[in-house]
């Protein structure tokens, strides 16, 4: 194997993949010892990886669970994405620009109703069907229900 392949630094005792993903120049570091069956594993790794991007079938999560970047990639990705990790996301954005008491109020409802019920859901899969049953069952005012909806319209 060629010891300069393109898209391969080897570094001691790790290697470094780099490819482009969605436009953005990726470089992810992989523990591997510094031998010729290795290197060529990662090429093929490597081989694979391009081949996905390709297809359209790449999950970044599935190949670097670890990586900064594969978080950052998951947040674009509806059917990898969780209604959870959405809320969450949200309430820290938006808590500095937040008054004590509805950051309370948001909290709340967030953690006490919307995650609880909606949580473990990716955003690909949220359908208003559900909302029809039991999100509304007690409630008296319409403004309560508009308010607990406007964090999944994040």
């Amino acid at each position: 194997m060629d010891a300069r392949q393109r898209g391969i630094t080897i570094r001691g005792n790790s290697a470094q993949i780099s490819f482009t993903y969605q436009g953005v120049r990726c470089r992810e570091s992989i523990p591997i010892p510094p031998t010729k069956t290795a290197q060529k594993e990662l090429a093929l790794k490597l081989q694979s990886i391009k081949y996905e991007i390709k297809t359209g079938t790449f999950d970044y999560n599935r190949h670097f669970p670890y990586s900064k970047k594969a978080k950052e990639f998951k947040k674009n990705r509806p059917d990898l994405y969780t209604i959870k990790e959405a809320l969450i996301g949200w309430l820290q954005r938006n808590q500095a620009k937040l008054q004590l008491s509805t950051l309370q109020d948001y909290n709340s409802a967030i953690y006490h109703h919307l995650i609880p019920t909606f949580g473990n859901l990716t955003i690909s899969e949220l359908e208003l069907s559900p909302f029809g049953g039991h999100f509304f069952h007690g409630v008296e005012r319409v403004s309560t229900c508009e308010s607990g909806l406007q964090f999944i319209a994040i």
